[in-house]
């Protein structure tokens, strides 16, 4: 995403939602909606962030009813501004936003899904959460309800921090350690060399990426 009012640089990773009616359509009018709406808001990046899903919310259920006959048709979305050395970071779903720093990977957003809901309740544990049947069951995505509400969260970048977007199909298929190994100084390469790493465990799902370091 070019630069707009407020922010220096952007990045959007948006997954149509598995198993709904035409997901790659959800995905592509999420990101278009999303970035034609910071392109021209003014205000805090944080209130633009929730304005801006709201309006690829309110797009996509408005595809459904019009082509889809009502059908549901739904993507995730982990989008991140940064600028003056913040990061504000919004999401819905199960794409996730990380943080590199020295060498440890942070996972800066909680999935919006039954499982991780489960985690967090301490009904699962982390492993047994990673093979569970309902794994891929999202509690939250663009396009299934009237409203949608994203998380969103400000951090502080540091020079040579790296921030990582991707969707589930990177990190159901690779721990942290593995993506943290797989990050390096050339953003082009680390973003293949995840992609790569996915595939070879298995590459159950489409795989998306972006990446953004701190200077």
């Amino acid at each position: 995403m070019p630069a707009g009012r407020g922010f220096r640089s952007g990045a959007i990773v948006a997954d149509g939602v598995g198993g709904a009616a035409a997901g790659e359509v959800a995905s592509r009018t999420t990101i278009e909606h999303v970035t034609a709406s910071l392109g021209s808001g003014d205000g805090p990046l944080a209130e633009r962030l929730r304005v801006a899903i709201a309006d690829a919310n309110a797009a996509v259920r408005a595809y459904a009813r019009e082509k889809l006959e009502g059908a549901a048709s739904g993507s995730t979305i982990v989008m991140a501004l940064v600028g003056d050395g913040q990061v504000t970071i919004a999401h819905v779903g199960d794409s996730r936003a990380y943080l590199l720093r020295g060498g440890a990977l942070t996972q800066l957003t909680a999935d919006h899904s039954f499982v991780a809901d489960q985690v967090r309740a301490g009904v699962l544990k982390s492993d047994e959460a990673e093979s569970h049947p309902l794994r891929g069951r999202l509690t939250k995505a663009i396009g299934v309800a009237d409203e949608i509400e994203p998380d969103v969260r400000q951090e502080t970048m540091r020079a040579g921090d790296v921030l990582l977007l991707c969707s589930d199909g990177l990190h159901a298929m690779a721990s942290d350690a593995d993506i943290a190994a797989a990050i390096g100084p050339d953003a082009s390469r680390s973003a293949k060399a995840l992609i790569d790493l996915a595939n070879k465990r298995g590459g159950k799902d489409n795989v998306s990426v972006a990446l953004y370091r701190a200077v």
